[in-house]
């Protein structure tokens, strides 16, 4: 398997990825799906544009090794009807609509994120920032933050490490703040002056301890 191909591959592989991760975030809407579904649209484009990029490049600079640039080229023409040929083919115009596409498939998914955006602020979510005093480190971020994540019905999480809080949107039909406040709490860490639960705070790593 040449370069080329085996960056198509990647590319494939990856815009599937990013389709499964968006699809899972409609299903659950959590919006950790969303971040994922973007990098992993991104990274595919960013492949298919290098694997785009080196079939320009071999037919820029003549290299008649390759059988396909060997077979839509000459060396006697300018530079611009080489550059032509490399989508002159089957080969190359199929590579050629798959970055194309691969554009196009950007634009929707910024447009699926702002109507989903739209959406989400039209529904009638409700927004708290609960005091966690005791998270001390980046990982008591994750662990927050996934614990938080983990209760039905909370669409988005951010969590200050600095201001030593985590402000919470979520669907008053679906939980509440008590519920929200019971996962941090079982998680090992207190919020808004509720005490962690001590076995979950002897599990945590030792960076996120404070005694």
């Amino acid at each position: 398997m040449d370069a080329g191909t085996g960056l198509l591959w990647i590319g494939l592989i990856l815009a599937a990825g990013s389709a499964l991760a968006f699809a899972a975030e409609i299903a659950s809407g959590a919006r950790p799906y969303r971040r994922l579904g973007r990098t992993l649209l991104a990274s595919s484009v960013a492949v298919v544009t290098g694997a785009f990029a080196l079939m320009v490049y071999a037919f820029l600079t003549l290299d008649l090794s390759i059988a396909y640039v060997h077979a839509h080229t000459r060396a006697d023409y300018p530079w611009f009807y080489r550059l032509a040929g490399a989508w002159s083919g089957d080969v190359g115009s199929i590579l050629l609509w798959a970055w194309i596409l691969s554009l196009v498939a950007v634009l929707f998914a910024f447009l699926f994120v702002f109507i989903l955006g739209a959406c989400s602020g039209n529904s009638n979510l409700q927004t708290e920032v609960i005091a966690a005093k005791t998270m001390v480190c980046g990982m008591c971020e994750k662990n927050i933050e996934k614990a938080v994540y983990a209760v039905e019905g909370v669409k988005s999480v951010e969590v200050d490490l600095k201001g030593k809080n985590v402000k919470v949107q979520f669907v008053p039909a679906q939980t509440n703040l008590q519920t929200i406040e019971l996962a941090i709490t079982d998680a090992g860490y207190d919020a808004n002056g509720k005490p962690r639960d001590p076995l979950a705070y002897e599990k945590l790593d030792a960076c996120c301890k404070t005694d």
